[in-house]
């Protein structure tokens, strides 16, 4: 699989003691054990599908600046699945334990919620495969 974060390497604990590196962890350590539990037992912390995929990053004053190749038109399965591909990969370059979405995110676009409903069951099923393929979690989809 080749996305956007391909060139990315995986982003690992560094330490307080490591030279600043913005793609290095400086605080979180999963393993650091914290009153008799691993970090990552304490801060079950989700990467939120809306954000980091379906925002362009516009504000009040313009338009977004951040190319996201699936919100191009049409915003089909096939923008979908490149979405969610792209997605798993940054979430498993992160070292994320859990993800969360909205129906609407993770879809393909739909102008009834007939398509929508079809449109969410189409991407049911790539999405489980990803989540067992990563083991990123879940941790709540509306």
């Amino acid at each position: 699989m080749n996305t956007i974060f391909s060139s990315t390497p995986p982003i690992k604990f560094g330490g307080l003691q490591t030279p600043f590196d913005p793609l290095k962890y400086r605080w979180y350590d999963a393993d650091r054990m914290v009153m008799g539990k691993t970090m990552a037992h304490h801060l079950r912390w989700a990467v939120c599908y809306w954000h980091s995929f379906n925002w362009p990053g516009a504000d009040i004053f313009g338009d977004g600046g951040l190319p996201r190749p699936w919100l191009q038109r049409p915003q089909d399965q096939t923008a979908a699945e490149q979405k969610l591909d792209a997605a798993f990969d940054f979430f498993t370059r992160l070292g994320a334990p859990y993800f969360c979405f909205h129906d609407v995110d993770a879809a393909a676009a739909a102008d009834t919620v007939q398509d929508l409903t079809e449109n969410v069951k189409r991407i049911a099923e790539p999405m489980a495969k990803k989540i067992e393929e990563t083991r990123v979690k879940r941790l709540w989809g509306t």
